[in-house]
Order: structure tokens, then sequence, then C-alpha cells
């Protein structure tokens, strides 16, 4: 990969970072806060006293730390030359695609692969199965 390209898509992929680590900051007071207000308003600790914004919160949580650690190996490919390869076919992956996903280690193809092993139909509609239960998926 050319130099400048690479810093180019080192610097996108450290402003990414930042914004997410920043979010991640935002969303962890946020549901301290949340959780803090929710202690107080609980009388017997019941389960269905807890609000769904704590999941949510947790969830969006979980999501800026996974794209935290994309980036970071996004920064360990690109240190190593190994950035732009796709870590399934080996094909180049396209500087419009980099430039898009920074972080992406798969070509489309291969991408819209693992989206497709990733979903069941339902009802005639393609849904989505998180990877904890996929396992479970095949067995519907």
């Amino acid at each position: 990969m050319q130099k400048e390209l690479a810093g180019k898509i080192e610097r996108v992929l450290l402003e990414k970072k930042k914004e997410y680590e920043k979010e991640l900051v935002e969303l962890n007071f946020r549901a301290k806060n949340n959780l803090s207000s929710m202690e107080t308003n609980v009388s017997n600790n019941h389960p269905a006293d807890y609000s769904p914004v704590q999941d949510i919160s947790l969830t969006l949580i979980q999501r800026r730390k996974k794209m935290i650690s994309k980036c970071n190996e996004a920064l360990e490919r690109l240190r190593h030359d190994e950035y732009g390869i796709c870590a399934h076919c080996g094909c180049e992956i396209p500087i419009a695609r980099l430039m898009y996903v920074p972080f992406t280690d798969k070509c489309v193809t291969c991408k819209e692969e693992v989206e497709e092993d990733d979903t069941i139909v339902v009802n005639g509609v393609k849904k989505r199965i998180s990877k904890s239960r996929q396992g479970s998926a095949s067995l519907m």
C-alpha cells in the first residue's frame, strides 16, 4: 500500500477510534447515572422494576468496545503491511471500501457470505442471529 494512502487511512482509523472512545465514556457515564437512579427508585429489587434503558446502554457500550477493538486490529494490520487484504479469501479490498469502512478485514463478497451465514428465515423474513444463538438456530 502506498505510504500516503496508508497515512491517510491511519488518520481516519485513529479519528474513528477517538470518536468511539468519546462515545464510550459518555455511554458509561449515562449507564452509571441510569443505574444509580434506578437503584434509588427500586423498592424490592424485583427484576421487573428495572428499565430496558439499562440493557440498551449496556448493548451500546459493548458495541463501542467492539468498534474500538476493530480499529486497533486494523491499525495493527496496517503496521504489519497486512491491511487491505481480505482475511477470508486473500484478495485485495477495494480502496473505496477501505475508506468507507476503514476497520474492515473482509471484501464485500466475503462479508455478504458471512452475513448470509448469520441469518435464518422466519415466516419468509430473513433475520440476523447473534453469535451466541447460532448453535441453537441450527436446531430449529
